[in-house]
């Protein structure tokens, strides 16, 4: 276990982007951060994952890392590193998938409330013509939350033939339901109007000027050794196949270590997505959310527009069933009544309701500020940033190795948000988004 300042599982010094700093010097007591820190480790002991890498940042220092458990577990056991790279899962929408049309916003290229069919001929009929970038960006296009995509295409241009084809569950804007093909949908839209794919986009625009350079899609063979495992094969995938009542053979079976373990990323869109397949370590994305705290600068260089990071990160669903920005999850729980989602046979299917499940804690836990907006990943990343604290939180783990039932982490992450908050003085007033005596 290691505390505040501590690169524990790495022999070498990782740049972070940004010096390590005293942390009572950034609004934290000490002993109180190490206490939250504790909690990381608590996590390998309480089986939640096998390690993790957990970063915090204030102002414009790191002032805590913690680095415990394991990258792989089995015949290649590895320890955990400060610069151990993850497969991201579905923080990609935030990181890629936003960014991008945060991107085309500024170059004047798109609007929000531009229908998905303008770009994509396939949903320009029907009730699927009502469907806005706005309503993909926020989960509300009335798409299924997800669906083997690789039982019907095995390519991406196939996968995007067939995803007009499929059912809407709910007239768009009418419903917040996560939806992954939703949000799988904006690479396609981004090749359509900037001419360039997703990757070549967001590594020229904003991967390469911000210096992360170890993150992107399918890495390389030569980086295995840096790359936290996942599941062995897609087990969990499968079971959700079958309780669909569909049909797929051609499962990986070996422990995937480099290799993206969302399924329709790896098997219908070729290793590349919107929605996930990015892979990245700790410090890129201190780099990252830095760069949205100091609203799109970063070393003088003005890489997104303030107005499109306020736009992403506020609310775009009141009175909905879950507070989302433009992909970002808002700290904010709904206080309105709110009607049951409409969802079709097969997502109650695949998803079942548990009657017997208890409660979970919210994704960033009582304490932090109303402002706080984050997201979470399959595999067991986050990233939580909090703008009126300036405060950026990262907890990546490997949480699905070599079992994707492993459950846990998001109670630790709740607890881990809790303590954090609970460190820093002047106290947070969560309710206000301010800091109390300031």
């Amino acid at each position: 276990m290691s505390g505040p300042n501590q690169n524990r599982g790495s022999d070498e010094p990782t740049d972070l982007g940004l010096p390590i700093a005293d942390p009572a010097r950034h609004g934290f007591v000490p002993e109180r951060l190490a206490q939250a820190m504790a909690l990381v480790g608590k996590g390998v002991e309480i089986g939640a994952y096998p390690g993790a890498v957990a970063v915090i940042v204030r102002n414009d220092a790191v002032v805590a890392t913690s680095v415990v458990g394991h990258a792989e577990l089995g015949t290649n056991t590895r320890p955990m590193r400060l610069d151990t790279i993850f497969d991201l899962a579905s923080v990609t929408k935030v990181v890629a998938g936003v960014s991008a049309v945060l991107l085309l916003l500024d170059a004047g290229l798109i609007c929000l409330d531009d229908s998905l069919g303008r770009f994509l001929p396939g949903f320009s009929h029907g009730a699927k013509r009502e469907i806005t970038l706005r309503h993909l960006l926020t989960h509300s296009s009335g798409l299924p939350p997800w669906l083997p995509c690789y039982s019907v295409a095995r390519a991406t241009a196939a996968t995007m033939a067939y995803l007009p084809t499929i059912d809407l569950e709910a007239r768009p804007g009418t419903q917040v339901q996560y939806s992954d093909l939703g949000m799988a949908l904006i690479r396609a839209m981004v090749q359509e109007v900037a001419g360039e794919d997703l990757p070549s986009l967001l590594d020229r625009t904003l991967f390469t000027p911000l210096g992360m350079r170890d993150t992107g899609y399918r890495p390389a063979a030569d980086q295995r050794h840096r790359i936290a495992a996942t599941e062995r094969g897609n087990r969990f995938e499968q079971r959700m196949v079958d309780r669909a009542g569909l049909r797929f053979t051609d499962w990986r079976t070996e422990l995937l270590v480099g290799e993206v373990n969302d399924g329709n990323t790896y098997y219908a869109l070729e290793g590349i997505s919107s929605h996930a397949g990015l892979f990245a370590p700790a410090g890129d994305l201190v780099r990252f959310g830095r760069f949205l705290l100091q609203r799109g600068q970063w070393q003088g260089k003005v890489l997104l527009s303030p107005a499109a990071i306020e736009l992403a990160i506020r609310t775009h669903t009141a009175g909905m069933q879950a507070s989302y920005g433009l992909g970002w999850r808002i700290n904010t729980r709904p206080t309105w009544h709110v009607p049951p989602l409409t969802r079709s046979t097969v997502t109650m299917a695949v998803f079942p309701d548990d009657p017997a499940a208890l409660p979970r804690p919210s994704w960033a836990g009582d304490l932090l500020p109303t402002d706080t907006v984050g997201h979470t990943g399959f595999t067991g990343t986050a990233i939580t940033l909090c703008p009126s604290l300036d405060l950026l939180l990262i907890l990546l783990t490997n949480r699905v190795h070599p079992d994707a039932d492993r459950e846990g982490v998001e109670r630790v992450r709740a607890c881990w948000h809790n303590a954090v908050a609970a460190s820093i003085w002047p106290p947070v007033d969560p309710l206000n988004s301010r800091q109390i005596g300031r």
